[in-house]
């Protein structure tokens, strides 16, 4: 939703070889997003970080702070990816292509960070249970991010008269749900999702969503 997650882009240790402790939570990713929290050990995430258990521990008191850490510094980088994509959506010439690209930066989260989401479902599935600290700060680093920068497009797009957008929350929750509604719904063990899957998903939910909060004043130029 295969690809490596980098739980870290943390510190370097001399020489420019990473931390002990980003290399932990890179292996952790792996072994996590493969096999499923239920069934990653201690022992074998420090197999794949190729330390010895016991510095695993100097770094992570426990299998569930570890997930928590790899999960929030995942989130993050997913983060950084979605925001990197959505501001394209601020360079079309037309509200429905900009809706477009929107729409596709949120479901390539998903293809491009299959991993992320593996873990993601793990929650879901009730398979690991963070703390209210951990929680929060996971939202932070990731979905509220997110969330934060559709916002902030809709906003713009709302500024210059490409939308009616009163309430800018509202508004994005329900552009998240009509866009990402088709791929979140999917049978198990349906498909991968591909192009020729998202291009109409994301075209029907955009249309759906303009016809809800679409404005017939439209600008003249193109988004600068």
């Amino acid at each position: 939703m295969a690809e490596t997650v980098h739980g870290s882009t943390g510190p370097k240790a001399r020489g420019g070889r990473p931390s002990k402790r980003a290399q932990i939570e890179t292996a952790a990713g792996e072994v996590f997003g493969r096999v499923g929290f239920a069934d990653a050990t201690m022992d074998s995430i420090a197999a794949e970080a190729q330390v010895s258990t016991r510095t695993l521990y100097q770094h992570f008191r426990s299998k569930n702070d570890l997930f928590a850490a790899v999960l929030t510094a995942s989130a993050s980088l997913v983060a950084g990816d979605f925001a990197r994509g959505a501001q394209h959506a601020l360079h079309t010439d037309d509200v429905r292509s900009a809706l477009v690209v929107l729409g596709h930066a949120f479901i390539d989260q998903r293809t491009s960070h299959p991993q992320h989401f593996a873990m993601v479902n793990q929650l879901k599935a009730r398979a690991v249970a963070l703390t209210p600290d951990q929680t929060t700060t996971w939202h932070d680093a990731g979905p509220y991010r997110v969330q934060t920068e559709v916002a902030s497009v809709l906003h713009e797009l709302g500024r210059r008269l490409w939308l009616g957008v009163p309430d800018v929350r509202q508004a994005t929750l329900h552009f998240i749900a009509l866009t990402t509604a088709e791929s979140t719904i999917r049978p198990f063990g349906a498909e991968a999702l591909t192009p020729s899957h998202v291009e109409p998903m994301v075209t029907a939910g955009v249309d759906a969503f303009l016809r809800a909060y679409g404005t017939d004043t439209l600008p003249t130029q193109p988004i600068s």
